[in-house]
């Protein structure tokens, strides 16, 4: 119950309604409008009228619109699809391998009952405040990154320390538990990589410039 999906009204009230999905596409609007956006469509508008008050007049080849409109927006969706399935693979092979440790720790642990249960608490605690750190890390801007990471590779140590602690009496299984979270740190690499590296900024200025200026030459 500690990472549920929502708990707004809507959710539970459309969780299976065609109401959910058309809340959650009103949510999505002020993320897709922005003043960029605004400045856009107020350049589009104020070089239109420019030319109609003036009586400026002109052909144009659609090449230019290809390169100007069509080429900006096939790349930025595609770059925003491929990134977002990158970000959910990564992520989604965090929590898996972070879910194997647990079973790890709950299946191949010699302990009595009462200890392993008490083994299982305690790993999970350290799984649940790792997974919290991380997805504090995601939701956070690059600036505060540093600060973040260095709390996720803390709680990293403390799940590996624990690991050897609960699997001491079992050093082959041991290696493979911190086999797993040798392979969590490289999940956690990729989505840092996806979320701290973007488009080159050359590119991007590029692609500025053209949808800005596109509007006064068309």
């Amino acid at each position: 119950d500690r990472h549920n999906v929502g708990d707004s009204w809507w959710y539970y009230a459309g969780a299976t309604g065609p109401l959910r999905h058309v809340v959650m596409s009103l949510r999505t609007i002020p993320s897709i409008i922005s003043a960029y956006h605004v400045l856009t469509c107020a350049c589009g508008v104020l070089a239109t009228y420019a030319c109609y008050h003036f009586g400026i007049f002109g052909s144009m080849t659609w090449a230019l619109v290809s390169f100007g409109i069509v080429f900006p927006l096939v790349f930025a969706i595609t770059y925003g699809v491929n990134r977002r399935e990158s970000a959910l693979a990564a992520f989604g092979q965090l929590r898996a391998l972070l879910f194997a440790i647990w079973l790890a720790v709950r299946d191949w642990s010699d302990a009595g009952d009462d200890q392993g249960r008490q083994d299982c608490y305690r790993m999970r605690a350290e799984l649940y405040t790792l997974i919290d750190l991380v997805v504090a890390y995601l939701l956070s801007p690059n600036k505060y990154h540093i600060e973040k990471l260095d709390a996720i590779y803390f709680q990293f140590s403390r799940m590996s320390k624990l690991a050897g602690e609960l699997m001491a009496s079992m050093p082959r299984l041991a290696s493979r538990v911190h086999q797993y979270i040798s392979q969590a740190l490289v999940a956690l690499e990729n989505c840092r990589h996806v979320k701290e590296y973007r488009t080159p900024f050359a590119l991007r200025t590029m692609l500025y410039a053209a949808l800005l200026s596109f509007p006064f030459g068309y």
